[in-house]
């Protein structure tokens, strides 16, 4: 039977283990670093977050069906914890996911809200807005001119590349356009 052990780190989850407080075959959490690991011979963990525990680049059973001396079970186990919490899956423990997979809060506090966003937009608009100004108030022969130029055009491909891939195609043109 598994057993899953919350711990406050990953060094305290280790400590655990190697005092023998923990058996081969049970799951270690750690929330606050949002870690999900495996409590073998080399504990690993299942999550894209570590902590202390090893990190495993392929996650193919062996001939004895285990994985890095973990039986699969244990791992499917673990896998499936780290889903019950919300937490992200390391690639190669994705297909061990029994349980369907959501967003997590580990997830979400790595991405931007609406607001963000729009104000992350906003920024790039007044700082292309102000290239424009001094790009309008500058002779044409103007040393920084082309440079100017080259980075409204690097801000409005940010700006689009922002929007579209918040909100989907289109999203970023309805936007004022800058003078040119």
């Amino acid at each position: 039977m598994h057993r899953v052990h919350h711990f406050a780190s990953s060094a305290a989850a280790l400590s655990a283990l190697r005092d023998n407080q923990v058996e081969p075959q049970d799951v270690l959490l750690v929330t606050d670093e949002c870690v999900v690991a495996t409590a073998g011979p080399t504990p690993f963990a299942v999550t894209v977050e570590a902590g202390s525990f090893a990190v495993l680049d392929d996650a193919a059973a062996d001939d004895n069906g285990m994985i890095a001396g973990v039986p699969m079970d244990t791992v499917v186990k673990a896998v499936d914890e780290a889903v019950r919490h919300y937490m992200p899956l390391a690639d190669p423990f994705v297909p061990y996911a029994t349980l369907p997979l959501r967003s997590s809060g580990c997830a979400l506090a790595h991405s931007f809200t609406f607001d963000e966003i729009l104000l992350v937009a906003e920024a790039i608009n007044h700082r292309a807005r102000r290239f424009a100004e001094k790009l309008a108030q500058s002779p044409d022969d103007h040393v920084a001119r082309s440079v100017w130029i080259a980075s409204i055009a690097q801000l409005e491909t940010a700006r689009h590349k922002l929007l579209e891939g918040s909100f989907g195609p289109g999203a970023g043109e309805g936007s004022p356009a800058l003078p040119a």
